[in-house]
């Protein structure tokens, strides 16, 4: 079983992955979608199920919410992907980076990564407002030092 990884005698499970784009009316919606879609391995994407929501903004301009969840059984390879299409600078920023981005109390993982960078084929990490989100939620026993060894091992930092 891919998705889940004995740490010691800590069973770790990871659940799912979502992740979350938002398209503004002054955006290509292709592109974003472009974007979101560059950090799923090819021979998946057309098994991903994407979901769309039309809202409106704090000034009622148009925003789509993109969103795609990535079930537990295939998760594991989207991380390995991510990590195999990652330079390492971006693994080093994101090594510094973890504690902040882990949330022990809810066993997520948060991480955000540039859209314009998502939409050219690089996977940077960044901390700006024209982000994709991506949610890595766990399960088990095991806290920070588990998903620091689990994504150590997937290559990711």
């Amino acid at each position: 079983m891919d998705d889940i990884f004995l740490l010691d005698t800590t069973l770790l499970r990871l659940n799912k992955i979502e992740i979350t784009a938002y398209s503004h009316a002054t955006e290509d919606e292709d592109k974003v979608l472009t974007a979101l879609f560059n950090l799923i391995p090819k021979e998946i994407r057309d098994n991903i199920k994407l979901f769309k929501q039309r809202v409106k903004g704090h000034y009622g301009n148009d925003i789509t919410i993109l969103r795609a969840t990535i079930p537990s059984k295939i998760a594991v390879s989207v991380l390995k992907y991510i990590a195999e299409n990652m330079n390492d600078v971006e693994k080093s920023v994101l090594r510094a980076s973890l504690r902040l981005r882990y949330d022990e109390r809810n066993n997520k993982l948060y991480l955000r990564f540039d859209k314009q960078s998502l939409y050219s084929g690089k996977i940077v990490v960044s901390d700006s407002n024209d982000i994709v989100h991506l949610v890595v939620s766990f399960s088990g026993r095991g806290g920070f030092k588990e998903v620091q060894e689990l994504l150590r091992n997937i290559g990711l930092i």
